[in-house]
């Protein structure tokens, strides 16, 4: 007799060979008691999410512990209010820092690779590099860990920090492709 049905959202976190797994059982538990919503799987609730992402997101590494060292992954909608309701609805939890009607979401840790996984085939440009690398590195990197991923996929970074529930925390986002040296094409012309 077979067991019990695992979740839907259980094939969107399979561990990669370059994930750190060490609490996985610990995460998955905690994403249990909220899990995302299936609607997910819809390709215009997908697409509508990962246009948003591309017109006025990001994506990058939050630093959530200082000993050890871990960054955990993010993905960040700027939206206004009634968009936030409706992308907190379908992945099930997120922060949300308010200011007046604008609202800014952080989907963290697993819940932002699942969300990858789902709508990160309608990403395009430096976001679709980045999409790949944070789901290539799963739910959590330690110790110089973004910049050198940035650095092995040709992304350019940018550190900031972000205030979550009044702490300041280390946002290192992924900004576009590392630019290189341009070679001339042909004679200037004036």
């Amino acid at each position: 007799m077979a067991g019990p049905v695992p979740p839907w959202w259980r094939v969107y976190c399979e561990a990669g060979p370059d994930w750190a797994i060490d609490d996985f059982g610990k995460v998955l538990f905690e994403l249990e008691k909220r899990p995302p919503n299936r609607q997910l799987l819809s390709p215009i609730i997908g697409s509508f999410l990962a246009g948003l992402l591309q017109a006025s997101g990001g994506l990058g590494y939050l630093k959530i512990s200082e000993s050890p060292v871990i960054y955990t992954p993010f993905i960040m909608f700027r939206c206004d209010g009634d968009t936030g309701e409706f992308v907190v609805r379908q992945v099930g939890d997120a922060w949300v820092l308010r200011s007046g009607q604008r609202v800014v979401l952080y989907v963290l840790g697993l819940r932002a690779v699942i969300l990858l996984r789902i709508i990160g085939p309608y990403l395009r440009g430096a976001k679709r590099a980045a999409y790949e690398v944070l789901v290539k590195y799963g739910y959590k990197l330690g110790g110089d860990g973004p910049r050198e991923v940035a650095r092995l996929h040709g992304l350019s970074l940018r550190s900031s920090t972000a205030t979550l529930e009044g702490r300041g925390m280390k946002q290192i986002m992924f900004t576009g492709f590392r630019s290189r040296k341009r070679e001339p094409i042909g004679p200037r012309i004036s």
